[in-house]
Parts: C-alpha cells; structure tokens; sequence
C-alpha cells in the first residue's frame, strides 16, 4: 500500500457540516486539523494539459501517516497518475518555444 494520504485513517475527502450540508470542505486531516495542500508537487512544473494532484499521484504523504485497513485505491492507480504526469511535461525546450 501506497503511504499517501487517500490511504491514511486521518484523511477525509470532504467534511461535511451536519447543520449545513451545503457547507464542506475537501482534502481535510482530522489529525493536523487542517487543508491539505494537494498541487504542491504538482504545481512545479508546466504540462501540455489536465494533470493530477500530489493526492492522486500517491506523493502526498506525511509523518502521521496510519494506513486504514483498506486502500481507496490500489498502487497501479497512483502509479498510472504519476506516469500521467511524467508523460504531461512540458519540457525546458517546448517552454522556451
């Protein structure tokens, strides 16, 4: 199993107000009682189109990480989205053009 936050017990997807279900919030660690910052790899380099987040590329991880006991995804799925990504790039020579 992938260490990254979809497979952590503290992640929540999205939290919900029980008095105002409109009101949520999404990417929320109940242990660091805080958003989780999802393109901060991601959002490092430049791509030729749609690319995914640090979440779904596997790569947003941490210190606190406590694996539930079933994965919300399976490594393939990770794996195929950081390869997405890699394969996305803009590279130094398209940029300069």
């Amino acid at each position: 199993m992938i260490k990254t936050c979809y497979n952590c017990i503290h992640f929540c997807a999205t939290l919900c107000d029980p008095e105002d279900p409109t009101y949520h919030i999404h990417n929320w660690c109940k242990c660091r009682q805080a958003l989780i910052d999802s393109f901060v790899l991601a959002d490092r380099y430049e791509y030729k189109s749609t690319y995914c987040d640090d979440l779904e590329t596997g790569d947003a991880f941490c210190y606190l990480f406590e694996a539930k006991e079933k994965p919300m995804f399976p490594d393939e799925w990770f794996e195929k989205n950081r390869k997405k990504n890699l394969e996305n790039r803009i590279s130094e020579e398209e940029w300069l053009t």
